[in-house]
């Protein structure tokens, strides 16, 4: 496992648990029941995963599942009850800021409300440090929506003069 993340994916209003493989690129999910968990199911996402985050990006009230790909790409998918398993995934190419034309190459991925404004919104790093944030816009992965660059490592979101945004 390389990253695990804890939301309300099931709309059951239980927190289910997923365990990010970048190896595998693989979601293994753990959905919450009454008394525990149910099996986990082990779902392929696409190839390259990177990083893989939860968090209400559809504005729906449940959250969603965002990963970033080798390829340059950010991708959403959401837990269709119906189905028991993931939808398929939305995806946009995240561009590279120093090579017109050519995806980036993304590193890192945070979700958040980062205006706390209700809206979640998703910021991809890449290898060059540029970081854009992107949002669900008219059901497409809208962005870059802003961008800031030259944050190599370490970037961290934290609210430095506490007036209530990242």
């Amino acid at each position: 496992a390389s990253a695990v993340d804890v939301g309300g994916i099931s709309r059951d209003g239980d927190q289910d648990i997923v365990v990010f493989s970048t190896t595998e690129s693989r979601a293994c999910v753990h959905i919450a029941n009454n008394s525990g968990f149910d099996p986990v199911l082990n779902i392929s996402l696409s190839n390259g995963l990177i990083d893989g985050k939860l968090g209400d990006f559809t504005g729906n009230g449940n959250d969603d599942l965002l990963s970033i790909h080798s390829n340059g790409e950010i991708s959403l998918q959401s837990w269709d009850n119906s189905t028991w398993n993931l939808t398929v995934a939305l995806t946009e190419t995240i561009m590279s800021n120093d090579s017109f034309g050519m995806p980036a190459t993304p590193v890192e991925l945070f979700v958040d409300d980062f205006f706390l404004n209700g809206t979640v919104g998703a910021v991809v790093r890449d290898v060059t440090g540029h970081s854009t944030l992107w949002y669900y816009i008219n059901n497409v992965i809208g962005g870059p929506i802003q961008s800031f660059d030259n944050i190599k490592q370490n970037q961290l979101m934290y609210d430095l003069d506490n007036d209530g945004d990242l």
